[in-house]
């Protein structure tokens, strides 16, 4: 088997931090460090199920038709794999070749783009990783011996290392990227559909086709539907950008919201072609993108409709999988104090050196740090 390398991301690894009120004073002296409390116990969070926000019928959207409404900022494009390996981009970004040509073992499961969206890693189902344009090559498990097929890729923020996750629930951790603990070895009531990695890769959830989470690291468990009678199975998950919900989406095109993750309709009562695979997030939180295994793609909130696969590729396999790339010009929202009462006006905004945060600074010293910005002190009182 072929395996595709490209030059290791060397980029700092991105902490998103909760905004807290700080000073002027920070002009002084950005370089300073506050250290988030990290969770270090790894949990399994599959009991409880709390009720999702996911009841509210879509507005009938289609594959061809962008559904989104007056977004709050622009939205980027996306990337939809299939099982043979092609890779389709839309929107803008970039294409960096696929598997449509090469020969593999197994077929394709997944698609996972760099943190910039300069590159994207291709999983196959016996374990193996393909790597296009600025995404590294840290292993894989091509040639061992797996007690159930892979479904899943996750990436480090930093983009130096992945984790595989396996149907049984194995984790298998490559490059930078820490093990923190899975279900395998136990009896689960369902597969496992899916990893998300934390916003500062310290954790991961694990998602399984009945709608159980499982929380490690630094994850926080946020509910489930574990339990819960389902029309449909999970096949999707993604998580906020600030690691305090996820959604989960199933194959009738549910969509159940958990945590800060907002509701923006699905297509649960609508009457589609083919199933829905996967479930994209906007870089914002405010939108989302769904799927089809016959490359339909249908947008929600401030998701724009960039284009899908329906009717025109070359190949016939079924799409699997869709990421979306980065914010328009690689610029990634992270929060802001908006909608609370501030003491004082918002006069500056500085950005981090890997642009991966920013400050915003208010006239009364007040300082408010976000991604991964550390909060170093403030005049604020």
């Amino acid at each position: 088997m072929t395996r595709h390398r490209a030059h290791p991301a060397h980029r700092a690894l991105r902490t998103r931090a909760v905004g807290v009120l700080a000073s002027a004073a920070v002009l002084m002296f950005v370089g300073a460090v506050l250290a988030a409390p990290v969770q270090a116990a790894a949990k399994r969070a599959v009991a409880g199920p709390v009720t999702p926000t996911s009841t509210a019928p879509a507005s009938t959207p289609n594959a061809t038709a962008n559904t989104a409404s007056s977004p709050s900022m622009a939205t980027p494009g996306y990337w939809l794999a299939d099982a043979g390996g092609e890779v389709g981009s839309y929107g803008g970004v970039p294409y960096r070749s696929s598997l449509l040509s090469t020969r593999v073992d197994a077929f394709n499961v997944d698609l996972v783009p760099t943190y910039d969206g300069g590159g994207y890693w291709l999983v196959g189902a016996d374990g193996g990783v393909f790597a296009f344009g600025d995404a590294g090559y840290f292993g894989s498990l091509s040639g061992r011996h797996l007690n159930d097929g892979v479904v899943a890729l996750a990436a480090t923020s930093s983009d130096d290392g992945y984790w595989l996750v396996a149907r049984d629930g194995g984790v298998f951790a490559f490059g930078s990227a820490a093990y923190y603990g899975s279900p395998a070895g136990t009896h689960l009531a369902a597969p496992i559909i899916a990893i998300i990695a934390t916003p500062d890769t310290r954790g991961y959830w694990l998602v399984s086709s009945d709608g159980g989470v499982f929380a490690y690291g630094d994850a926080l468990y946020s509910g489930s539907l574990a339990g819960t009678p389902l029309q449909a199975p999970i096949v999707g998950a993604a998580a906020t950008a600030d690691g305090k919900g996820y959604w989960l989406a199933a194959a009738d095109g549910g969509i159940f919201a958990f945590g800060d993750a907002r509701y923006f309709g699905s297509l649960s009562t609508t009457t589609l072609h083919e199933a829905v695979v996967g479930i994209a997030p906007t870089p914002d939180g405010a939108g989302y993108w769904l799927a089809a295994a016959d490359g339909g793609v249908f947008a929600f909130g401030d998701a724009t409709f960039r284009g899908s696969a329906s009717g025109n590729r070359p190949g016939n396999d079924r799409i699997i999988a869709i990421a979306a790339g980065p914010g328009v010009g690689n610029a990634v929202y992270y929060g802001s104090p908006g909608g609370t009462h501030l003491a004082a006006p918002i006069i500056a905004m500085l950005p981090t050196p890997d642009t991966r945060g920013y400050w915003l600074v208010s006239s009364d010293g007040g300082v408010f740090a976000y991604g991964d910005a550390s909060y170093a002190g403030s005049l604020a009182g």
